[in-house]
């Protein structure tokens, strides 16, 4: 009997667009700002890399980073991914691959991926309309990488696309390199009607550079991935510090936290909790070790916080603290199988506990549960 996630974790996550080309993804990479390559998949993709192809916005907001190599995901899963843009095979394929799918009285899924919703995996049935609307569709994408801080949302995906794409029947020129599926202002929802690639019909910009695609509702993103200039989140330190420990867990797939605001009323923690809590960027990382599920949670603590305090912390909150959203005991859902510091970094690496979904520290940072609380 399959056993199913609820559909809000499947569509929880992204904005996203598709890449096309037949150059090697491991060679030329764009154009990329820094120093630590691009979006890739396969043997070389990496979280540290992936974060070069996203501009650091402007501003002080909070800033979400998802990012997958979905080609690695699906052979550690066992999911057969479809090369044709099949809806039943999809549906299969992506709740596989994702970590929303299980088999009643198994063990849970061995990963958990916050999959882009602009892939268009909300949406498989109408995948043929989707890849009509914009020349691509899920069954070609290898990786992706998403910033969002909203309103704004860049996108960049990696895959195996054909030489023209993104073209379709509604896709024209916007500007140089930059084109427009959909006409109006941006997050313009008067214009048009709801499309399988536009779900509240507002023009999807997107641009291409090789083998990848950059896809937002928000033309300046566009403009600053195309012409490659500026700090990307790879030149963050702490975002880098964080992707940079989630590589060294072998993460298949990860979400990062940066620029954490101040809150406008004191956290009410004190002691080591509140040497944890002025973290200014923490990430999730999902791989598979012995052949099950691991998570890894990796917080980059503020100028001048007292690293083994904030490491006392982490581990309390997970192995004794109580969700503050369900009133559970946080064991119950995940184990504590190391705690470590590297520099500035605090690291926990946790397995699910019992019958917990690897996607249950996902639902904590979501929350902000106890052990995500940040000053």
């Amino acid at each position: 009997m399959v056993v199913r996630r609820s559909a809000t974790l499947i569509v929880l996550l992204v904005l996203t667009a598709a890449c096309g080309g037949g150059d090697d993804a491991s060679a030329d990479r764009g154009g990329s700002r820094s120093d630590h390559g691009g979006l890739v998949s396969g043997d070389d993709y990496s979280v540290e890399s992936a974060l070069a192809e996203l501009p650091v916005p402007p501003g002080d907001d909070l800033v979400t980073i998802t990012t997958a190599d979905l080609v690695t995901a699906s052979e550690l899963t066992g999911a057969d991914r479809p090369s044709e843009p099949d809806a039943a095979a999809l549906r299969s394929w992506v709740a596989t691959v994702t970590g929303t799918q299980g088999q009643e009285g198994e063990p849970g899924p061995k990963l958990f991926i916050a999959l882009a919703r602009g892939l268009g995996a909300d949406q498989v049935d109408d995948i043929d309309e989707f890849e009509a609307e914009v020349g691509w569709s899920l069954a070609d994408v290898d990786a992706f990488v998403e910033q969002s801080a909203p309103p704004r949302q860049l996108s960049v995906v990696a895959g195996r696309f054909h030489d023209a794409a993104p073209e379709g029947d509604d896709v024209e020129d916007l500007s140089e390199g930059i084109v427009t599926a959909g006409e109006g202002e941006d997050l313009d929802q008067v214009g048009d009607a709801p499309t399988a690639a536009r779900p509240l019909g507002q023009p999807l910009r997107m641009s291409r550079r090789g083998d990848r695609i950059a896809a937002s509702l928000t033309t300046p993103e566009i403009e600053s991935w195309r012409d490659g200039e500026g700090e990307t989140w790879a030149d963050d330190e702490a975002m880098a510090a964080v992707a940079a420990t989630l590589d060294e867990a072998e993460a298949v797939s990860a979400v990062l936290v940066g620029r954490l605001p101040s809150s406008d009323t004191p956290v009410a923690v004190d002691g080591d909790a509140a040497e944890l809590a002025s973290h200014d960027a923490v990430g999730l990382g999902w791989s598979v070790a012995d052949d099950r599920a691991t998570v890894t949670v990796a917080y980059h603590l503020g100028s001048g916080a007292d690293v083994d305090a904030a490491s006392r912390a982490a581990e309390e909150a997970f192995a004794e603290g109580t969700s503050a959203r369900t009133g559970r005991p946080i064991s119950d859902l995940v184990t504590v199988e190391d705690v470590a510091t590297s520099g500035p970094v605090v690291v926990v690496t946790l397995t699910p506990a019992g019958e917990s979904w690897p996607d249950a520290v996902y639902e904590m940072l979501l929350t902000r549960d106890i052990p995500f609380t940040h000053a």
